[in-house]
């Protein structure tokens, strides 16, 4: 076995077949009811990834030119907002194939994976993981979990309609005067405050020290905005707005009509001071409608929670969403880590 580290503007065509066969082969072991992913979407995004993240891409191969598996090194780029809190910390992740998913292997791998972060500089090391005997292993070689969280699936054929339009007309009664927006680009005017409000949400959620706090500006919103276009994603927000006009709460989706069966919701939030009247409700409710309009081929909305989010929970089961599986977040110190790989 032997772990690669590349630049996929590197790779030959040959080398794009080799990789997209393995992670074709872990899509079926991992998701065997989903649809295959888009090797374009992928591709596009490994040429130009994340514009807030230095990524360092990695590859497993059984024998040469075998690729069984893959991973990363990812790291917050200086001139970013979240860099002041992450500057000593690395990400990874890796994922091998069912037959080569054992102990000694995945701890090779691993030891690369921290290698780079030692020769980065970071001083602490977060890996993410899907799977269940991996965050065993990472346990049994020092990690912490550092949030527990999962994958919720919305299979929209189980929507309950009369419920959606019950949530709409019912949520508006308890926040008279309160009035819904859909943008797919936050006006100038409202980006300031926008900017301030996806940030005090989004860090009111519970990860239990799993990120650092995010800032988000309306200079790092812009660019987020053009990022996604580039990718072929279309980003949507809905939000609330108060009688004095004041943004009190969102929710967010994103579509790709490359993966035109999926979407991805993130984050809902509203504004400690106005919750209490069903907002974040009506917003998820709002939302759902929308799909259902402007997305027909879509069959699956697919977000993710804290376990312990409680709240956003029970709104997302009354919704239909289920448990489709568990995402384990790790920490631990880089140099502990290699002294015992």
């Amino acid at each position: 076995m032997k772990f690669i580290n590349f630049k996929p503007a590197e790779l030959t065509e040959n080398e794009w077949h080799e990789y997209f066969r393995s992670r074709e082969r872990l899509h079926h072991e991992n998701n065997p009811r989903s649809p295959l992913p888009s090797t374009k979407r992928r591709r596009d995004y490994m040429l130009d990834p994340h514009p807030d993240y230095i990524l360092s891409w990695w590859r497993a191969e059984s024998e040469p030119g075998a690729v069984v598996g893959m991973g990363g090194v990812w790291w917050a780029k200086k001139n970013t907002s979240i860099y002041k809190e992450a500057k000593d910390t690395a990400y990874a992740d890796m994922i091998l194939e069912q037959e080569y998913a054992n102990d000694r292997n995945e701890i090779e791998f691993l030891r690369h994976l921290t290698e780079t972060a030692q020769r980065i500089g970071k001083s602490k090391l977060i890996v993410e993981t899907r799977a269940e005997h991996q965050q065993q292993l990472l346990q049994n070689l020092g990690f912490d979990i550092v949030s527990q969280r999962a994958t919720y699936r919305l299979h929209v054929s189980d929507v309950n309609l009369e419920m959606i339009e019950h949530w709409r007309s019912e949520c508006a009664k308890k926040a008279p005067g309160v009035a819904i927006e859909r943008h797919r680009s936050i006006p100038d005017e409202d980006l300031v405050e926008y900017a301030k409000i996806y940030t005090e949400t989004w860090n009111q959620a519970p990860l239990e020290n799993a990120a650092p706090d995010m800032i988000v500006t309306p200079e790092s919103r812009r660019k987020m905005e053009s990022y996604f276009e580039s990718q072929g994603e279309i980003w949507t927000t809905i939000l609330s707005r108060e009688p004095d006009s004041t943004i009190s709460g969102l929710t967010e989706i994103w579509y790709n009509p490359e993966l035109d069966y999926y979407i991805e919701q993130g984050l809902t939030g509203v504004k400690e001071q106005y919750r209490g009247r069903s907002i974040g409700k009506w917003l998820k409710a709002e939302m759902l409608a929308y799909i259902l309009r402007e997305y027909p081929k879509a069959t699956v909305i697919e977000t993710g929670n804290a376990d312990t989010n409680a709240p956003m929970r029970s709104i997302n089961q009354q919704l239909g969403f289920r448990h489709y599986r568990n995402l384990w977040i790790l920490s631990t110190k880089v140099n502990d880590l290699l002294s015992k790989l």
